[in-house]
Formats: C-alpha cells, sequence, structure tokens
C-alpha cells in the first residue's frame, strides 16, 4: 500500500508500483507464496488481475474469489464462491494445508477482520502517496489491535510490515 493507505488510484489502477517492480527485491513475496497453497480473493480484485492480460498468476495454487457477481474468465484452479462466504472461509481455515493468502479486496478484506478471520497482515509500505483512491482498510472498520511481529527495509524506501492478531 501507499503511505497514506491506498491499494489502487480510484479507477483501480496499480501503475505507481511499476518503480518498484523493475529493481531486484522482491518485498518479501517469494517467502510469502511458497508458505501458502491457497489464495483468496475478492471480484474487484479478481478482475483487476484478468485486466493485466496476462497468465494467471497463482496456476499452482488453489484459488478462490468470493463475488456475488457472475465472474469471467475462471479455470480449473479458480472457484467462485458466491453465497455463505464466511462460513466457506471459516470452513476453510479449519483444513489442513498452507497458509492462505488474501491477496487483496477492500470489502472482503473488511468483512475477514470484522469476523477475526485475519490470524497475520504482512503490509508493504511503498514510499509514495497518492492522496485518493482505494484503501486498504475501510474507513468502517472496527477498532481492533495487532501485535508488531517484523519489520524488513528495502533499499527502495519501502516497508514490509508483519503483525499477528493477538
Amino acid at each position: 500500500m501507499t503511505l497514506d493507505g491506498y491499494i489502487a488510484s480510484r479507477d483501480g489502477g496499480v501503475e505507481w508500483l511499476d518503480k518498484y517492480r523493475n529493481n531486484t527485491e522482491d518485498y518479501g513475496y517469494t517467502a510469502l507464496y511458497e508458505s501458502i497453497d491457497t489464495v483468496l480473493m475478492g471480484g474487484n480484485t479478481y478482475r483487476a488481475i484478468l485486466g493485466f492480460g496476462c497468465e494467471w498468476p497463482y496456476p499452482d495454487k488453489t484459488s478462490y474469489v468470493i463475488s456475488h457477481r457472475e465472474q469471467q474468465g475462471t479455470n480449473d484452479c479458480i472457484s467462485i464462491i458466491s453465497d455463505n462466504a464466511i462460513s466457506f472461509i471459516k470452513q476453510l481455515k479449519a483444513g489442513t494445508g498452507k497458509d492462505i493468502w488474501l491477496v487483496g479486496g477492500g470489502q472482503l478484506t473488511a468483512q475477514l477482520l470484522e469476523e477475526r478471520l485475519i490470524d497475520e497482515m504482512q503490509i508493504c509500505v511503498f514510499p509514495i502517496l497518492l492522496g485518493t483512491g482505494i484503501r486498504l482498510f475501510s474507513e468502517n472498520s472496527s477498532a481492533y489491535e495487532w501485535i508488531a511481529d517484523k519489520q524488513q527495509s528495502f533499499l527502495s524506501g519501502a516497508i514490509l510490515l508483519t503483525y499477528r492478531k493477538p
């Protein structure tokens, strides 16, 4: 996210990240990716990824899209969950396997925070201000304290912050 808490511009664009993609730092992505076997995201994030016009970035992971809208472009490793999403996610968390990565979706993040279903947050903060856009956290989020676990600085000025549920 940006210093001012945005994950995308108003139109969902993430071009502001381009500056940070061309260096040798992976911002903890490789370690995170190896620790998961499941990807979870909201419908807007899913459509944004499809809009990039690239191959599905998580082909070796089981992917779930939480959305009430019909979605295009699904394949064998992507399932659309449209009913009882919270119950589904509770069952998913109770199962065996590696960690689950909530890739994105401000609305989905807010719901899962409200239900206390997020155990850890890894947030990479990039040294840029957008001023407006799509926030990582909803303004309607409930107060909820987290325990600072780790932090890692990068040459680009980005900082990876890891928090865990108390």
